[in-house]
């Protein structure tokens, strides 16, 4: 809707940063005249208000090196091929943030909160001659994700996230340094409610049945992000589930091309989450991220992690390639536990593919919101009364009993392997 400031008028423009609503007003003459056309070069823009030939020659104005031959060329790749203000990496110096606190540290990485002072790109100011400016967000809140004595590793996660660009995959901002040790560290979006497991530790209680499909979906939407630019992920579990405005996927450190094949002594994951082929013969998937996929709804369903009153280790592999399932909780809508159920089948081609998994699940909530009485929507409505009457009578589960040797970290399972 056209408005009125300072005598002209405006259109206001939205879009989304961050899962959030972004509003950009802008004059609406130069908008109509100057939206398609560069008023610097004059050739018409390929995306709104991105012009690639002018925005390359500011982007090698600009004198900067992080050191390291091979991050430099990764970081000019991403911003040659940019295609809009936010949709590329850059180098951020050490003295850009501060506050660094230790929030996690697994086999793989250290992770750090901190304050980027700078902030990322979140969107255009147009002046009155056509000209943009891009407004950054000030002491934005970041992750700093330092991998252990890997540089190599450092890289090929660093260009995975390049390659996977989208809302439901968390956000890298771009490459600094660790003043102090001089390692190099990913700078990502923080996401203040942690991952899954303790957004369903705290929140559980008032998690609708239609909240838990919506968060579904996006998770899936994240995986068929992945699975759709040739990808797997390989370590799809609640610690790498991000809960924002959004849900977003995480940790892309074990996502590989699609065919590319690891030797036997480089699995890793969370026993749990890993499919019977993968435990067997450690092979990955499309289908194997699926059964992962299965473990995440469970949650979702009952807040109890699978398999978490058993230890995680070769007995427990040999009853998961054997056919065992963790139980799933009563009062689960049918048509959720029929999906739930077929994305764990132990056949890979029996289990859905990404795509029909998103189709399964809009029906689901396609029908909570619109169709009140199919027989969809009355199984959920079903399972969101036992859920309430579950909260008066106080059966529901808010804390996770863990058997002392049950793992949810990534760990190495090569040792587990059978054949």
């Amino acid at each position: 809707m056209p408005l009125k400031k300072d005598g002209k008028w405006f259109s206001r423009e939205n879009f989304t940063f961050r899962g959030k609503f972004i509003q950009c007003d802008v004059n609406s003459e130069i908008l109509s005249n100057q939206e398609d056309k560069c008023p610097n070069c004059k050739r018409l823009r390929e995306e709104w208000f991105w012009c690639r030939p002018c925005e390359i020659i500011e982007f090698e104005k600009k004198k900067w090196t992080s050191g390291n031959k091979e991050i430099d060329e990764l970081i000019k790749e991403s911003q040659i091929n940019a295609t809009k203000f936010w949709d590329f990496i850059e180098w951020i110096p050490s003295e850009s943030i501060e506050k660094y606190d230790l929030i996690g540290r697994g086999g793989f990485a250290t992770v750090y909160v901190a304050t980027w002072l700078d902030g990322p790109r979140i969107k255009p100011v147009i002046n009155d001659d056509g000209t943009v400016n891009i407004v950054r967000a000030k002491r934005w809140p970041v992750a700093l994700k330092r991998l252990d004595k890997n540089r190599k590793n450092f890289l090929k996660e660093v260009k995975t996230h390049v390659d996977l660009k989208n809302d439901y995959i968390v956000r890298c901002f771009g490459v600094t340094k660790d003043p102090e040790s001089d390692d190099y560290m990913m700078v990502t979006d923080y996401v203040e409610n942690g991952d899954l497991r303790k957004y369903l530790k705290n929140n559980f209680r008032n998690l609708t049945w239609k909240k838990k499909i919506e968060m579904l979906l996006e998770i899936a939407k994240g995986l068929k992000t992945i699975h759709d630019s040739g990808y797997l992920h390989r370590d799809l579990h609640a610690g790498n589930i991000l809960p924002d405005r959004i849900v977003q996927i995480a940790d892309l450190g074990l996502s590989k091309p699609a065919n590319l094949n690891l030797p036997e002594s480089q699995l890793y994951g969370v026993m749990p989450y890993m499919a019977p082929e993968t435990l067997r013969n450690a092979i990955f998937s499309k289908s194997t991220d699926i059964y992962s996929f299965s473990m995440l709804m469970l949650e979702m369903a009952s807040n109890e992690l699978p398999f978490s009153k058993r230890s995680h280790g070769f007995f427990l592999v040999l009853d998961i390639c054997g056919g065992l399932r963790p139980i799933i909780p009563p009062n689960v809508p049918k048509v959720y536990k029929d999906l739930m159920v077929k994305c764990w089948d132990p056949t890979p081609s029996n289990r859905p593919t990404v795509d029909e998994l998103i189709k399964k699940l809009e029906t689901f909530l396609t029908n909570i919101c619109w169709h009140s009485t199919s027989r969809i929507a009355l199984q959920f409505d079903h399972a969101e009364r036992c859920r309430l009457e579950s909260i008066k009578t106080k059966i529901i589960i808010d804390s996770i009993q863990l058997h002392p040797e049950a793992f949810y970290d990534s760990r190495n399972l090569s040792q587990y392997i059978i054949r």
